[in-house]
């Protein structure tokens, strides 16, 4: 799939046409912003549409085009500050910021409801070391 100069990825016409013949796909767009920012829910705006309604139109895409893998990295902040993780540990309750990581996380699980590979990757920060459990 083209970089930077590539489609739109909220045309979703442009996103079928270049993902037309692909086996996977990586979500990788983002704008995040600093974590002073965090309160400013504007100026995270961009990234909560590359999140939620990006995925959805690249999961759209990528079904249609019979893609056998849809990857999507979202991050750890969705669990409890403390404690370790695993597979089965419970989303904490999440600030409004991290709910476009979720919507996200939804499109991947869509993707494998649909017979494929939906991946979710969660990154986490620097200086945020968890025990896996």
């Amino acid at each position: 799939m083209p970089t930077r100069e590539g489609p739109d990825l909220s045309d979703p016409a442009a996103i079928a046409d270049a993902t037309r013949d692909v086996d996977g796909v990586l979500h990788l767009a983002t704008r995040i912003r600093s974590l002073e920012q965090l309160g400013n829910r504007d100026a995270w705006r961009e990234n909560d549409r590359l999140c939620a309604d990006a995925s959805r139109i690249l999961v759209e895409a990528a079904i249609a085009a019979g893609a056998a893998v849809y990857v999507e990295p979202t991050v750890t902040f969705v669990y409890p500050p403390e404690g370790s993780v695993s597979e089965a540990t419970p989303i904490a309750d999440v600030p409004a910021i991290l709910r476009s990581a979720l919507a996200a996380e939804q499109q991947a699980e869509r993707f494998a409801h649909a017979g494929r590979r939906g991946v979710v990757l969660r990154f986490r920060a620097p200086g945020r070391a968890r025990r896996r459990q």
